[in-house]
């Protein structure tokens, strides 16, 4: 384990649960440490699951976080704590699915099972004579995956993630396509926030659309919201526009609303949070005309 960097913060306690209000999540705490430490929960049950990281792995200065805890590879589980998941959570037959960017796709499943009386996340392998091995497969921050639990509760359930709060902004490569994405803090943004454009860098910047309207035709950027597990789809959708009638040419963010005379409505701080926040620990479906690399402020960034 690498060693941990002296920091000047106070311990934080981040926690935030799906269930309540959108209230700012982060807060202070009188014990001094060497780390901000974040705590997310998350729904879980019925159907696939939407999940992204919003930490970086305890000690680990690549923000990887892996998703095998039997991390010297002798049957123990010995790291759970210092990774986001730990496998209390998880039953035999649980899967969870990377996002592939360069396919639109997820990869195959990997599952959670004992094998040679070892218990952890394994992949599939065509090489003979092990078909399964302990996968390595880890997650930057950010990166969104999607879980299909083997036995979930009927109602109630929950997931959790713990891990250390980047004090640092994080690069994440959106890729033209479809992206599997999340907010890599564990605090509450609003997409308009998360996504503009930088007139100095279009490296850094999403593509707004020049149609005559938002969604006439949709031609830029598109970010979907609120996945269902019952109906196994996206409920909401917002696209990124460039109004030609106002004199900035910079791009905003549009939902549709079937009230009259206004067919589309920019999301602002006065518009449904619920349905247009990057909560922590979820995943969003991101579908970009150019890639890009999304840059996100730290809310705790040192001195």
């Amino acid at each position: 384990m690498n060693t941990r960097k002296e920091s000047k913060w106070m311990s934080l306690l981040v926690l935030c649960t799906f269930f309540v209000s959108l209230a700012p999540v982060v807060n202070a705490q009188d014990e001094v440490s060497t780390k901000i430490v974040g705590f997310v929960k998350a729904p879980m049950g019925q159907g696939y699951y939407y999940y992204s990281v919003p930490f970086k792995n305890i000690g680990d200065d690549e923000q990887i976080i892996f998703l095998n805890a039997d991390y010297n590879d002798d049957g123990v589980l010995d790291g759970y704590s210092e990774g986001t998941f730990s496998n209390q959570n998880f039953s035999t037959g649980d899967k969870i699915f990377k996002f592939n960017p360069a396919t639109g796709s997820f990869r195959p499943a990997i599952t959670f099972r004992t094998v040679n009386l070892k218990t952890g996340w394994f992949e599939s392998t065509p090489i003979p004579p092990f078909f399964a091995k302990l996968t390595d497969v880890g997650f930057s921050a950010g990166e969104g995956f999607a879980v299909q639990y083997a036995n979930p509760p009927a109602e109630g359930g929950e997931t959790y993630m713990l891990g250390e709060v980047n004090d640092e902004t994080v690069e994440i490569p959106i890729n033209p396509g479809f992206n599997v994405i999340g907010n890599p803090f564990p605090s509450n943004l609003l997409i308009s926030d998360a996504f503009v454009v930088d007139p100095s860098d279009a490296t850094i910047s999403p593509t707004p659309g020049n149609g005559v309207a938002p969604f006439s035709p949709i031609n830029g950027d598109v970010i979907m919201t609120g996945f269902n597990p019952a109906t196994n789809s996206w409920q909401y959708r917002a696209v990124f526009w460039d109004n030609p009638n106002t004199p900035a040419a910079d791009g905003k963010w549009y939902y549709a609303t079937p009230f009259p005379p206004l067919f589309a409505k920019e999301i602002t701080t006065d518009t449904d949070l619920e349905k247009w926040t990057l909560q922590p620990g979820k995943a969003y479906l991101y579908k970009a005309q150019n890639g890009f690399i999304w840059k996100v402020d730290s809310p705790v960034a040192s001195e």
